[in-house]
């Protein structure tokens, strides 16, 4: 083969591969970003659904002034965490509080969901 033709039909490969490599490499970190995204938002959940379940067994047990309903309480706790009370019940002196927390991912909504409890120490060792 001629030397200057094989040349000619090799010129532009390289810009070729870059340009896969490089949309390859933007494909990647969407996907991190993404996976990142949904991580902290399942950290946020959690937090909002522990935050709620001590909000809870902080009103059962009147460690504060106010009075106000356990679960309201706990309801209050989780909305100013931008979750919802799915359920909120006592269980041998414990408050188990599950929080659902909705995710905009593009144009779907997801629902994450957390659970938590909080009680005085020892009212559900076993469990």
């Amino acid at each position: 083969m001629n030397p200057t033709l094989r040349h000619n039909l090799e010129k532009g490969q390289i810009t070729v591969m870059m340009a896969v490599i490089i949309a390859a490499v933007c494909f990647l970190i969407t996907i991190v970003i993404s996976l990142a995204g949904i991580y902290l938002a399942r950290i946020q959940a959690q937090n909002a659904a522990d935050f709620a379940a001590l909000s809870a067994a902080n009103s059962a047990y009147s460690l504060t002034t106010q009075n106000i309903a356990p679960c309201k309480s706990a309801a209050m706790v989780a909305s100013s965490h931008g979750g919802h009370i799915h359920s909120c019940r006592s269980i041998n002196g414990d408050y188990r509080v599950e929080v659902t927390m909705p995710i905009f991912f593009d144009t779907t909504i997801f629902t994450l969901t957390a659970r938590a409890r909080a009680g005085p120490i020892g009212s559900a060792a076993s469990s």
